[in-house]
């Protein structure tokens, strides 16, 4: 007597044929979930010490702590740093071949240090109805920064960094949409890395430095630069374009040099865009006697306003 099974196949033979076939692509199916599952546990354990990776708007940055000879960290450097003479610029610049470029290079002490395996992930920008700008008026106290007697009394950058600043700030408050925190709005000394971290702990859409260049092998080197850390083109080095396509059409009486890309301490610990401005050469007679003055102070702030508003806004 047959079973039921043997009943079933003889008198329905297709069926049972489909039946078997289903239950062998099942087996196949199962046998593929657990190799997948061996594939996928090996391989987890293989990236077990894998270190998590921001996107664009968290950004993970490597923080180090090697400086720059730079004036905030040395107050002479500014007149003993090595800077060249040469015709290149950063990608979108539009210096005319025949200007001068004035590069400060990094001491062979930074550029042999490998970068840090720790990383801090960014968290993005909160969503506000306002834009907060990070003023930072360089050097200060202790610190004067750039020097000479050239106009016959002594003048100190750190003084132009902060009239300049606080119009700045006064300025970019006329707008109904942006806010600004001072870094120092007196005669008072911060740490280098006090300075972008009141950006980071803020989370401004945008910190601004303002600064004075120095340039004594030749006296006639003049104009106003922006410069960004390498590690930020896509965020900071766009801002800057913007700025100085701005600056080129403000109407400023200053020549205006381009972006520059540069490793200094206060571009390179800010968590979000960050530029610094180099406003003018305290070794041309003629533009510092500009950048002592009110007037020149007050239009050099107002082209840097409008600049950044066009910045943060695009």
């Amino acid at each position: 007597m047959k079973n039921r099974r043997e009943w079933y196949e003889e008198n329905h033979p297709k069926a049972a044929k489909a039946q078997r076939i289903g239950l062998i692509v099942l087996l196949i199916f199962v046998l593929m979930i657990v190799i997948g599952g061996i594939v996928l546990l090996l391989h987890t354990l293989k990236s077990d010490n894998a270190k998590p990776v921001g996107n664009v708007e968290a950004k993970p940055y490597v923080i180090q702590e090697s400086e720059l000879s730079r004036p905030e960290e040395s107050q002479a450097s500014s007149e003993s740093s090595e800077e060249s003479l040469e015709t290149t610029q950063t990608a979108g610049s539009s210096v005319e071949e025949s200007s001068v470029t004035v590069s400060l290079e990094v001491s062979s002490e930074v550029q042999s240090q490998e970068p840090s395996s720790e990383q801090v992930v960014i968290p993005p920008l909160p969503e506000r109805s306002y834009y907060l700008i990070v003023v930072d008026a360089g050097h200060g106290g202790k610190d004067v920064g750039a020097n000479n007697d050239l106009l016959g009394y002594t003048v100190n950058e750190k003084d132009i960094d902060l009239a300049v600043a606080l119009y700045l700030k006064s300025y970019l408050e006329e707008k109904s949409d942006v806010q600004v925190i001072m870094t120092r709005d007196t005669d008072r000394f911060i740490e280098l890395s006090d300075r972008p971290a009141v950006a980071n702990t803020e989370q401004a859409n945008l910190f601004v430095s303002v600064h004075c260049n120095t340039y004594e092998k030749d006296q006639k080197v003049k104009g106003l630069e922006c410069y960004y850390h390498e590690n930020d083109k896509k965020r900071s080095g766009i801002m800057a374009e913007t700025m100085i396509t701005s600056l080129k059409n403000s109407g400023l009486d200053t020549k205006i040099r381009g972006t520059r890309v540069a490793d200094y301490k206060v571009l390179r610990e800010a968590y979000y865009p960050a530029v610094l401005f180099e406003m003018g050469f305290m070794t041309n007679p003629d533009e510092l006697a500009k950048l002592a003055s009110e007037d020149y102070q007050k239009q050099l702030a107002k082209a840097i306003a409008d600049a950044v508003y066009a910045a943060v806004k695009k």
